[in-house]
């Protein structure tokens, strides 16, 4: 059977968007019906009043965080301040009995916001414009969402015969989608490997599209949010401070660690 590989953003997605395309694990497909009644129950216990509680009860942890990392030595920003902070954010969550977004939170939402940090350190007049605003916008939130983006690839099976643009994919097919070449199609967006906090990055794929979306997108703003605020109010800059280390999956890519050194403002 052939293995279709999608990179351009416009499939990409199509096939996201696409029913019979479903999530492929290393067993197999997994069960859509269940995973969208999963989804379902995330999203009702997430009401915009909940997040606004979160982010009051989120953001002075980042702050008292912040407020003890070293300036005289290079800081682990990956096991001094994102782990511990989302970790707390995970224990908030479970309160409200929400056990699949605690646990992606714990597990993922620490990788993104490495990857996140780590585009600001390599692009440090990107974090300078983060200095200049009193919050972090959603355009800055957006584009390192594309930018930086956790999942690069994901696996789908068809469960039936379907047309994408000009293919034709039949039934039991993989098709391999490129997260990370569709956030950088230049038919979508202009100078895509380029950081640009100020671009208007909507639209992008790497919280997935349509019915199987990542339930806890709006959390994974929030805290992204919350995090670059907290950091550009405190200190003028983010210098290399020292070798990155990485994890290389086949699914996703994020730093282990993220050494650097801390400039007060």
């Amino acid at each position: 059977m052939p293995d279709w590989v999608l990179t351009r953003y416009d499939d990409v997605l199509a096939a996201l968007k696409e029913p019979t395309l479903v999530q492929t694990g290393e067993s197999g497909p997994v069960d859509a019906e269940e995973q969208l009644r999963a989804r379902a129950e995330v999203l009702a216990a997430l009401p915009a009043g909940k997040v606004d509680e979160w982010r009051e009860a989120i953001a002075p942890r980042a702050q008292e965080l912040l407020d003890r990392l070293p300036v005289d030595r290079p800081v682990d920003l990956v096991s001094e301040f994102i782990r511990p902070w989302c970790d707390a954010i995970a224990a908030a969550v479970m309160v409200e009995n929400l056990k699949p977004l605690s646990k992606g939170l714990a597990d993922t939402l620490p990788s993104f916001l490495g990857n996140a940090l780590h585009d600001l350190i390599e692009n440090p007049s990107e974090f300078a414009r983060l200095r200049g605003a009193t919050d972090a916008g959603p355009r800055a939130v957006e584009e390192l969402l594309r930018h930086a983006g956790l999942v690069h690839t994901l696996i789908r099976t068809a469960t039936a015969d379907v047309e994408l643009g000009d293919i034709r994919i039949a039934t039991g097919d993989r098709v391999t989608l490129k997260l990370d070449a569709a956030n950088r199609d230049t038919d979508r967006f202009s100078q895509p490997y380029r950081l640009d906090l100020t671009r208007k990055s909507g639209g992008h794929v790497a919280l997935g599209a349509g019915a199987h979306s990542c339930a806890g997108a709006v959390v994974v703003r929030l805290a992204t949010a919350v995090v670059l605020t907290a950091l550009a109010g405190k200190f003028a800059a983010l210098e290399p401070g020292g070798p990155v280390e990485w994890h290389n999956g086949s699914t996703t890519a994020w730093p282990t660690n993220l050494p650097v050194r801390l400039r007060l403002l």
